[in-house]
């Protein structure tokens, strides 16, 4: 028999002096299977996720664990014997040890059994009383242009105006960042007076809108903070964003560094940076967007460092007469020239653009423009030809106290 199925935890038995009876059928499949397992369940006991003591002392004394495949197949194992029954296994729902969803996740024996951590929401509500929901006990559903939260307790109508799945809303009042609080309607009705202006022709009726049939009542069932005098905000959680982006930032300023020395992203801030799209998407943050911008930043840099052989560079020498020199070494596609009209003299000129990684200093520049000499306008196509084919070694740009613009040379 292969193993090569996914099974799952049901329950476990624990009593005083139990014994498990060993396989009498398919005693060599059993040998296998309780190989497995004790593989599967070796960092067990010390996952720091594994909170229910009653499941610890089974599985450090003599409990028998009960699982079943994806064909309803049941399998007996006891940890303290390294023994797996794969025959005649049966179990009393009533008298079994039923565990948490957390432990209910599939896997495949031989593998790390990994515990599925619940999730769970925030809830604050007018007094200012913190509640929290493990995601087993809130369920989400739309009636009608409405979305509601359930919890185990009490429902509330959620303030989201915008296209969304139930399970997309079901996450993000479940993210760690989000908290739900708890609103009076009216609050959010600011200084609307119940009507709504927009079919009314204000230089004909002058303010006088009594009887004017331009204007409708919109204060009655066509109005959500009519329809739910209650409701309850979606609203991110700031201490907690600042506390896990705070050090996630200067990470990334350690890894951006020049001639750092290892070129690679961690997972931990690829997480992070998931988890910030995925808020991005929904609601709109200058800390989570900055985070955003700074990896994807971080992201370029890396490529660059590990692709440093397979890349075309062009060599770009900028002087000037009040001896400003800089050299930078950049790939090909960071440089670019662009067609600029100048509004104010009503004349087009032309500009070369640099942004991204210099080789030299190991480092993201930041876009920089120079407008170049008029004349420079016949010779700008054909460098750029000679750029993409990659035959172009140096660019130099040049200016002097009698130019307002750049001159431009290449090699």
């Amino acid at each position: 028999m292969d193993f090569d199925f996914k099974i799952r935890l049901l329950g476990y038995y624990n009593f005083n002096n139990q014994n498990m009876n060993p396989e009498s059928i398919h005693i060599e499949e059993a040998d296998i299977l309780a190989k497995l397992l004790d593989k599967s369940f070796a960092e067990f006991a010390n996952d720091k996720n594994t909170t229910d003591i009653k499941l610890l002392e089974a599985f450090k004394g003599k409990g028998v664990f009960i699982f079943k495949d994806e064909r309803n197949h049941l399998y007996a194992y006891s940890p303290s014997t390294h023994m797996a029954r794969i025959s005649d296994v049966e179990y009393n729902k009533k008298a079994i040890n039923v565990v948490d969803l957390s432990y209910k996740k599939w896997f495949i024996p031989g593998e790390l059994f990994e515990i599925s951590v619940l999730r769970k929401s925030i809830f604050r509500d007018l007094s200012g009383n913190v509640f929290e929901y493990k995601e087993n006990l809130i369920s989400v559903n739309k009636s009608r242009n409405d979305y509601f939260v359930h919890f185990s307790d009490s429902s509330f109508a959620i303030k989201w105006f915008n296209a969304i799945s139930i399970q997309d809303l079901r996450d993000l009042i479940l993210h760690r960042w989000f908290y739900l609080q708890e609103c009076e309607s009216s609050a959010f009705c600011g200084d609307c007076d119940g009507w709504d202006y927009e079919g009314c022709d204000m230089d004909r009726c002058r303010g006088e809108c009594d009887g004017c049939g331009g204007r409708r009542y919109k204060c009655n069932n066509s109005c959500f903070f009519y329809r739910n005098k209650a409701c309850v905000e979606i609203c991110l959680d700031p201490n907690l964003l600042e506390k896990e982006l705070k050090p996630a930032f200067k990470y990334i300023e350690e890894i951006s560094a020049p001639f750092y020395v290892n070129s690679s992203i961690p997972e931990e801030l690829d997480s992070l940076y998931k988890d910030c799209l995925y808020v991005q998407k929904h609601k709109q943050n200058e800390v989570v967007e900055y985070f955003i911008n700074r990896f994807d930043r971080l992201a370029k840099i890396v490529q660059y460092r590990l692709n440093a052989n397979n890349i075309r560079k062009v060599q770009l020498i900028i002087r000037s007469s009040f001896n400003f020199k800089k050299h930078y070494l950049m790939p090909i596609d960071n440089v670019s020239i662009t067609d600029n009209e100048d509004f104010l003299f009503w004349e087009n000129h032309q500009e070369l653009v640099i942004e991204g990684y210099d080789y030299n200093s190991d480092s993201y520049i930041s876009k920089q423009s120079y407008s170049l000499l008029q004349k420079n306008k016949s010779n700008t196509k054909k460098m750029m030809c000679l750029l993409k084919e990659g035959t172009l070694k140096v660019i130099r740009l040049e200016k002097w106290a009698s130019d307002d613009r750049w001159r431009l040379g290449y090699e």
